[in-house]
């Protein structure tokens, strides 16, 4: 048996190998592992006798001094000096230790073997594991195939040009969670974190170019809307159009009747969210044109208290359901083609002009009114118009 107070006046001669595996766990979760093999020697050559050791691993950003990232004792059994180890890291380190270089320090029962270690390519497969980070500094001037300028923390490059090939990327979150902490748990987060040094630079939060097929295709459950777009300068469209746009602005029913969806309304006052810092118009239901009517009833709307995680804004407002009672909220289409509750089922045409009785669209008898007819009347009661902002 060989004494710890041999072993501290012995210089040891560490033959190692380090390679990487994956060890697969509860869930076919993958955990950072290592197999450690070597060979002990004396100073004068011999292999050091059979036995158990004590090992200490330990894992530092620099090649001397610094404090550990990771600390980990084993003992390990070692025969004709030779020793094969598996340091299983488990959950008790973050992958996020292989995104940097790292260096590995090795004690043998109190001696501590110089110098360390730096840990070369395989391990860092660790930054590709759940949970896992990209990092180091890339430059703009990378050319990737047939494309200049590629410099990026990663590159997914699908080489498939047939017409079955697949996606680029597919990203699938299952999480379920509240409304709260939907912010923090998107399937694709994008955070552009580049110091803006001028009023019209910085990077952008996501650049899409398609060369074959719509830009950016948006789907959302019936209740949300597809995109919300948050900024003070709104949406800039180069060349293109709005297809199938109205304009429409929230809006407070501030009168004592319900409105329905369809129903004209006009404005009674505008207060600023102060959450949202945006405008919300006051409308109730109008009675006739000669009112200021402003628009027609489009959504309801429910109105979540505004929270933010790791600088997503949450609550506002979404889609909701049934009639828009007094305070409650409402998307209200102040130009643009809309649907609008009839008062009646009359024979109507298009391009007929029609004018509101109690909230409801009315055939003008005049040749004037507040809207156009688009379309013949549904059997839901409601009709296309165009509504153009008012007389």
């Amino acid at each position: 048996m060989i004494a710890t107070q041999r072993l501290t006046k012995v210089s040891l001669i560490l033959l190692a190998l380090t390679s990487l595996f994956l060890a697969s766990c509860a869930g076919a979760v993958l955990r950072p592992s290592f197999s450690h093999q070597g060979m002990l020697e004396d100073q004068f050559g011999n292999t050091v006798p059979d036995g158990s050791y004590d090992f200490v691993y330990r894992l530092f950003r620099e090649a001397t001094g610094g404090s550990p990232l990771y600390e980990k004792a084993q003992t390990v059994e070692v025969g004709d000096g030779l020793f094969n180890n598996i340091l299983n890291f488990g959950t008790d380190i973050s992958p996020d230790v292989f995104t940097r270089r790292v260096y590995l320090e090795v004690e043998i029962n109190g001696e501590i073997l110089t110098p360390r270690q730096q840990l070369q390519g395989s391990p860092f497969a660790f930054s590709l594991v759940p949970g896992a980070t990209v990092y180091g500094p890339v430059t703009i001037e990378r050319t990737f195939g047939t494309y200049d300028d590629t410099g990026s923390a990663m590159t997914i490059y699908n080489s498939d040009p047939s017409t079955s090939g697949g996606h680029g990327l597919t990203v699938v979150n299952n999480a379920t969670v509240e409304a709260d902490d939907a912010g923090r748990t998107a399937a694709l987060n994008v955070i552009a974190a580049g110091e803006r040094n001028a009023p019209i630079s910085g990077s952008y939060g996501a650049r899409i170019v398609s060369e074959g097929y719509r830009g950016i295709y948006t789907k959302s459950h019936d209740n949300f809307y597809a995109a919300v777009f948050e900024s003070n300068a709104g949406i800039w469209l180069d060349g293109g159009s709005c297809n199938g746009c109205a304009t429409s602005y929230h809006a407070e029913n501030a009168g004592q009747e319900t409105i329905q969806i369809g129903d004209f309304v006009t404005v009674v006052g505008v207060r600023e969210d102060t959450d949202l810092g945006v405008p919300v118009m006051l409308v109730r239901k109008a009675i006739s044109s000669d009112e200021a009517v402003i628009g027609v009833a489009q959504l309801a709307l429910a109105y979540e208290p505004v929270g933010e995680f790791y600088g997503t804004k949450t609550g506002g407002f979404d889609v909701a359901e049934g009639p828009i009672e007094t305070n409650g909220y409402l998307a209200v289409v102040v130009q643009g083609l809309v649907q609008a509750r009839l008062d009646s089922t009359p024979a109507l045409e298009i391009g007929q002009w029609i004018t509101i009785s109690d909230g409801r669209a009315a055939l003008s008898s005049t040749g004037e009114g507040i809207a156009r007819v688009m379309g013949l009347a549904e059997e839901e009661g409601f009709v296309w118009v165009m509504f153009n902002g008012g007389r």
